[in-house]
């Protein structure tokens, strides 16, 4: 998307309509995990995002799949994006020694990444966030965005779920910030 405007020149349904699309209609994807997943004790993990899981804003279609690739977000417009990741743990059936939330493009890990680092045992859901500025999409299908998980445990190695509970469920948000 570009805007082109010379002093001088008339303003015109098409032009406004640039302006808004770059303002207003910015094109969005917000995803909203709606069951479960198992994360493997040290194990780096993509989430995944499912049948129900996306509301978007704009020129948002064919960025994600809901039965392929599940766990990308793939921009079709070029430009920079600004990337949330919400990431929701259910309450854990072990202590953990560290849970880390992240932001991958292309299946590579930027920064900044969030680490938790609890002590013991809650018996409350967690909740990390990351926000990810001036991401750089090519517009591609060969470019996408994902959400990483890994928790490792100071005691035992079980399986521990990302929460759906009310007001508690992971979401990764890509918003088009700007050309390039």
């Amino acid at each position: 998307m570009t805007i082109t405007y010379a002093v001088g020149q008339r303003l015109t349904a098409a032009l406004l309509q640039q302006i808004a699309d770059y303002t207003v209609n910015r094109p969005s994807l917000t995803l909203t995990q709606q069951s479960a997943q198992s994360i493997s004790n040290n194990t780096t993990t993509a989430l995944t995002f499912g049948a129900g899981s996306e509301a978007g804003v704009g020129t948002y279609a064919g960025w994600h799949s809901t039965s392929v690739n599940t766990s990308r977000i793939s921009p079709t417009t070029a430009g920079y994006y600004d990337v949330v990741f919400g990431l929701s743990m259910a309450a854990p059936s072990v202590s953990f020694s560290q849970l880390l939330a992240a932001v991958g493009v292309t299946g590579t890990r930027i920064p900044p990444q969030r680490t938790s680092r609890p002590s013991t045992t809650t018996a409350a859901a967690m909740t990390l966030i990351v926000v990810a500025r001036d991401v750089y999409m090519d517009g591609t299908s060969s470019m996408y965005i994902e959400g990483y998980v890994n928790q490792q445990q100071s005691s035992g190695t079980a399986a521990q779920n990302t929460s759906v509970a009310s007001g508690f469920a992971s979401i990764l948000q890509v918003i088009w910030a700007r050309p390039f």
